[in-house]
């Protein structure tokens, strides 16, 4: 599978007069799979660290809000963060308004949903993520039995401060790159927290870098063939970046220095970005996926459409229907950045071995997203559920705020 990350400062539509902004795109064998919209100066991010001021403790709900900026909250729930790495005053006292503490934001704030906030940092890198509120060693799911074994012993010859859960890249990664960078950082950390006690509050210790270099950082070993860029100014960045991090990936980065036709024409930007934003989206076998967001989950309806063959088997019809139904979800969820609970109406099958492949063919392809995407089960009326972890905020969110903040 061929893959390539195209990043190019634009607009979103020709009318579109504000401040052009810097979009992401992958693609693989060709089609987009993931796209991300941000702003220049975009400020709150997912990973930031901060001294937060406690504000109001709601005891019922075991839960406090927190100001990690002037008139800005944010959501803690004590139920589950009952530790702190840093407290303004003694840790043996319940904690009371006006305390400040070290947190880290773990959802970004959401249309009218205030930040939501955790006491147990981490620090990601390109092969591990650090861990505070654990030693234990974990592994990704999608690395093999052989490999975890192999990396459990490999990290455990030295001691650590913290806990790290190893990436699925970790199993490509050589000895020496994998201990440098939990060296690292297991070093920014003890840092970061020693600096705690002698900044002020709302400062922020620790700013995660831009979702596009993020998505280079995070892409799979070896899987990304080119890096596409046009501006000057991001080329030198990205440069500096893989110069700096992934040097064996430095011949991978592109110039695009055709003036006469943008890059973000070449690749369809503007087509890339009203399907993620479409409510319908065409199959090629004429069926049809309605997508629509509510307040409590996203809403996924597979309809057969002008898939109407001259068969006797109906049956078989909506099998194929749903097949290619499912792999495009897989995609979708993605491309769109949905997070949260989704539910599929699926064309009904009568065949239980047609329900059991679709069901497979589903939960295969959700494997492939990098964030953690579950299939839940399906219901008596032929309801599929799923849910997916929220890590930043849907693509829908990002261009109607001007990108991810």
């Amino acid at each position: 599978m061929s893959e390539k990350l195209i990043i190019d400062r634009t607009h979103v539509s020709p009318e579109d007069h504000a401040e052009k902004k810097i979009f992401a795109v992958r693609l693989q064998d060709g089609k987009a799979v993931e796209i991300v919209c941000e702003e220049e100066k975009s400020t709150e991010r997912a990973e930031s660290i901060y001294i937060a001021k406690v504000g109001k403790i709601i005891p019922n709900l075991q839960a406090a809000f927190l100001e990690y900026a002037p008139h800005t909250s944010g959501y803690l729930s004590l139920r589950e963060n009952k530790t702190f790495l840093y407290r303004s005053k003694s840790p043996d006292r319940p904690l009371t308004a006006e305390d400040e503490i070290l947190v880290q934001m773990e959802k970004e704030p959401m249309k009218n949903k205030n930040a939501v906030f955790t006491s147990k940092l981490c620090l990601n890198g390109r092969y591990a993520v650090l861990l505070t509120d654990t030693k234990h060693i974990l592994c990704s799911r999608k690395l093999t039995a052989k490999q975890k074994e192999r990396l459990t012993s490999l990290v455990k010859t030295r001691e650590w401060s913290y806990g790290f859960l190893l990436r699925t890249n970790a199993g490509e990664a050589s000895e020496k790159a994998l201990l440098e960078e939990l060296s690292s950082l297991s070093q920014k950390m003890t840092q970061l927290i020693g600096q705690a006690p002698y900044r002020p509050c709302y400062s922020c210790l620790y700013r995660p870098m831009p979702h596009y270099l993020s998505m280079i950082k995070g892409s799979y070993v070896g899987q990304v063939e080119e890096i596409i860029v046009s501006e000057e100014d991001l080329y030198e960045e990205i440069q500096q970046y893989l110069l700096t991090e992934q040097p064996e990936d430095v011949k991978k980065l592109v110039r695009y220095d055709d003036s006469r036709v943008p890059l973000s024409v070449v690749y369809g930007f503007r087509q890339i970005i009203k399907e993620a934003l479409s409510k319908k989206v065409w199959l090629k076998s004429g069926g049809y996926l309605v997508i629509e967001q509510t307040e409590a989950f996203l809403s996924i309806d597979v309809n057969s459409g002008k898939n109407v063959r001259k068969s006797s088997d109906v049956q078989q019809t909506f099998l194929q229907t749903n097949l290619e139904a499912a792999k495009e979800i897989a995609r979708q969820l993605r491309l769109r950045n949905c997070s949260g609970i989704c539910i599929v109406d699926f064309v009904n099958l009568k065949r239980e071995e047609d329900t059991k492949e679709l069901l497979e063919v589903l939960d295969r392809e959700l494997k492939k997203d990098p964030v953690p995407t579950k299939l839940e089960g399906i219901t008596s009326l032929f309801l599929v559920q799923i849910t997916r972890k929220k890590v930043h905020r849907p693509f829908r969110e990002q261009i109607a705020s001007g990108g991810e903040s």
